[in-house]
């Protein structure tokens, strides 16, 4: 379930129900999550989580919070607070929807940093929902090569994956813009609507109002 870093609710929900049909006790199914969860981000579970993406650091902590490792997200959250992470930025879900697969290479780290940087999932283990997986070395035969090849996913060196992710980011941006565009026009066609309306709702005079006074009352 954590192929792709992530646990939707969905899988939430079948996680809790396995973990009650099970028997294990609360220790035991801790050490499989923890166990789940340092498989699922590799090395950057055992490295120094200060250096990593602020993104990446929101994407171990989701994931664990959602397994129920409480040390780890406390230790995250410690993190993340003394590193005073941003928000994430906007175009930091751009690419939420590719799935790809980055093997260990001299190269591996950078195109890592700028797929975590726009939201594409990094699969650590091979399944058929990878795009593709970038290797400098395709005739590997590794747990990772060998699954691309049985599944027939598609093995592209490094050169030709950056150049696929640079080409995925320039078609969002432009969707990006494309969508501001379009609420921008529609927020304009707001304010004139609304501009007309109070226009309507504005008192008309008529000429003889502008040129005479009428009696005043008596007080």
């Amino acid at each position: 379930m954590l192929d792709d870093g992530h646990l939707s609710p969905h899988e939430i929900e079948t996680l809790v129900t396995q973990a009650r049909r099970s028997g294990l006790t609360a220790d035991q199914l801790r050490q499989l999550h923890w166990s789940a969860w340092s498989a699922a981000f590799g090395t950057d579970a055992e490295g120094d989580w200060s250096t990593l993406t602020p993104v990446r650091r929101r994407e171990m902590l989701t994931a664990a919070d959602g397994l129920g490792l409480d040390a780890i997200v406390a230790e995250l959250t410690r993190i993340i607070e003394a590193m005073a992470d941003a928000p994430a930025s906007e175009h930091a879900t751009w690419l939420k929807k590719l799935r790809i697969a980055i093997a260990d290479g001299s190269d591996a780290e950078n195109l890592r940093a700028t797929a975590r940087e726009y939201g594409a999932r990094l699969a650590v283990n091979v399944t058929k929902t990878v795009t593709w997986l970038a290797t400098e070395t395709p005739t590997a035969v590794d747990k990772m090569h060998n699954a691309a090849r049985s599944l027939g996913v598609e093995m592209v060196p490094y050169e030709v994956a950056q150049r696929r992710l640079d080409a995925a980011i320039a078609e969002a941006e432009l969707n990006a813009l494309a969508k501001k565009q379009a609420q921008d026009d529609l927020e304009f066609a707001r304010r004139q609507q609304e501009a007309l309306r109070a226009a309507r709702s504005r008192p008309a005079w008529y000429p003889v109002e502008f040129d005479h006074d009428p009696p005043r009352g008596r007080r």
